[in-house]
């Protein structure tokens, strides 16, 4: 196709001048037709540098947001995890907070979803397994896509850092969802500077919410059926919980 003719033409340049290296000293007929072919391409280059460059960038902004998109807007470096497509080998990215970088890992074993995160030393702590946080949370939530004591491989999570806190210090945020749409989960972890404790927990169950969007130290889940906004927002060392139709309580959404 001529598109793709005119996208890798570029390579044939180096072959060009690979040739004359071929040929002796001095000028040849053939030498000098190599010549002027590879003037006069060079010529179409400059000529089209700028889109060229224009439309490399664009290509590769593309695939970047595609790379780090999630169900969960507004994660910096944040990445999707589904046990079906990406198997044992799992999803990772690292961030650092309080001064320490960690290694976040995501990956399935066992019958259900890991998330851990490693420090430089290799000390590696479990955050989330089993549906939920490994640690003590404020109430006990449903588990989002299991049947019985197994997680379906085809839950999808969203896992990466943001700053609620607005001190420079980014937590961490791990949600999943079914793909169904019966069930999100969002939870938010911060570093002490010791362990990681569970600051922030937003679920929903059997509403068909399937995104949520976080932004300075808010965390947005809109039902479309219904058109509530539903609001956490930190404050103070925890989330307080709104509502836009004025029913300010966290259990109607599970």
């Amino acid at each position: 196709m001529e598109g793709e003719h005119q996208a890798f033409r570029c390579s044939s340049y180096e072959s060009e001048l690979i040739k004359l290296t071929k040929y002796p000293a001095g000028p040849t007929p053939r030498a000098g037709f190599f010549i002027l072919r590879l003037i006069r391409n060079f010529g179409a280059v400059m000529k089209y540098s700028r889109l060229i460059a224009a439309v490399i960038t664009m290509a590769f902004s593309i695939s970047a947001a595609a790379q780090g998109s999630t169900f969960i807007s507004g994660l910096e470096d944040g990445y999707s995890f589904i046990a079906d497509k990406c198997g044992a080998a799992g999803k990772a990215t690292s961030f650092s907070t309080s001064g320490k970088a960690f290694k976040v890992m995501t990956f399935y074993y066992n019958s259900s979803t890991v998330t851990a995160v490693e420090d430089a030393a290799g000390k590696r702590s479990i955050l989330f397994i089993d549906g939920k946080p490994n640690m003590p949370t404020s109430a006990t939530y449903p588990k989002i896509g299991f049947n019985g004591a197994n997680e379906l491989k085809t839950n999808e999570y969203a896992v990466g850092p943001h700053d609620f806190t607005d001190d420079g210090q980014p937590e961490l945020v791990i949600g999943a969802r079914s793909a169904s749409g019966d069930g999100l989960a969002i939870y938010v972890f911060g570093f002490t500077g010791t362990g990681w404790r569970c600051l922030g927990e937003m679920v929903t169950a059997k509403r068909d919410i399937r995104s949520s969007r976080v932004f300075r130290q808010t965390v947005t889940i809109k039902d479309a059926t219904t058109g509530v906004l539903y609001t956490w927002t930190y404050h103070d060392g925890h989330f307080d919980f709104l509502s836009s139709d004025h029913v300010n309580d966290p259990t109607v959404l599970y």
